[in-house]
């Protein structure tokens, strides 16, 4: 079977074997097939997006020397903050290609589980990594996070994609707090499908009786494009995999996923929620 399949442990008695349809980029994916296969499900790796860096210049640009200085002299942070996993792991990277720390004084900030859990693997030595407990979990209740503390911090620097979410900062900017938007990666979607990608989605639909396939997605093009994706494939099939659970980590998703064609849409909070539901559900 095409598709990257990673295989976890084969269900005991009559249950039907979890597949999970992994939508994340190449690294995003691994961290999950990780996870799932020790949790006795198969993955299929479909990377919809591929994440391309900045150079590492650019992207350490995000601790500014004058900004840090200016932040101590006023005895309040500043405070980086990394909205995706990806945001994390490139910054992780230039920090080590460059030999340098996290800056001492310096505050992270990420607005969920999954990015938290990979600056604790990446990052060593920093003092303050600020995540909002769930199910609030995004940038909007971080910003609150943020207000809400007995610091504020001084100024707010956001290591992004050039084409994210910036609204979630007004509410920060009202309160008196500068907040300034640092691109250092670029998300480029995959239009075509990947390899063997309806033989593959054929194979599981012919098994069902099997095998409970289920899409797991982070993000709005995400979906999208794994929508173009069914629409290369006979129709039948398509109405089946769009009939499949989509799993998505915010309601704000809910819509898009809806709208993208799928029948069956489901918000998970953190990563072993999401586990204990998918083995819950694979009768």
């Amino acid at each position: 079977m095409n598709g990257a399949l990673t295989s976890g442990l084969l269900p005991a008695g009559g249950a039907r074997r979890v597949m999970v349809a992994l939508t994340q980029d190449a690294a995003g994916a691994a961290d999950w097939q990780q996870m799932l296969a020790a949790a006795g499900m198969d993955t299929l790796a479909w990377p919809a997006f591929d994440v391309v860096a900045e150079p590492d210049a650019a992207v350490l640009q995000v601790f500014g020397r004058e900004t840090m200085a200016a932040a101590q002299a006023a005895e309040a942070p500043l405070c980086v903050v990394l909205p995706s996993p990806a945001a994390v792991r490139l910054l992780a990277a230039a920090l080590q290609r460059a030999g340098r720390p996290w800056p001492a004084g310096v505050w992270a900030a990420v607005p969920g589980a999954g990015s938290a859990r990979v600056f604790r693997t990446l990052i060593d030595r920093c003092d303050v990594l600020l995540v909002p407990p769930p199910p609030g979990q995004d940038a909007a209740h971080l910003a609150q996070m943020l207000l809400d503390g007995a610091v504020r911090p001084a100024e707010v620097r956001v290591l992004c994609r050039p084409d994210g979410r910036r609204d979630w900062a007004g509410s920060l900017r009202a309160a008196g707090v500068p907040v300034s938007f640092w691109p250092g990666y670029r998300v480029v979607m995959r239009s075509q499908p990947p390899a063997g990608f309806g033989e593959t989605l054929h194979a599981v639909a012919a098994d069902r009786e099997q095998v409970a396939l289920h899409w797991l997605a982070g993000s709005a093009g995400g979906l999208q494009t794994v929508a173009g994706w069914l629409a290369s494939v006979p129709a039948d099939l398509a109405d089946w995999a769009r009939s499949q659970p989509v799993w998505v980590p915010h309601e704000r998703l809910l819509p898009v996923a809806c709208a993208a064609g799928f029948a069956s849409t489901r918000v998970y909070h953190d990563r072993q929620q999401l586990v204990e539901r998918l083995q819950s559900e694979n009768l």
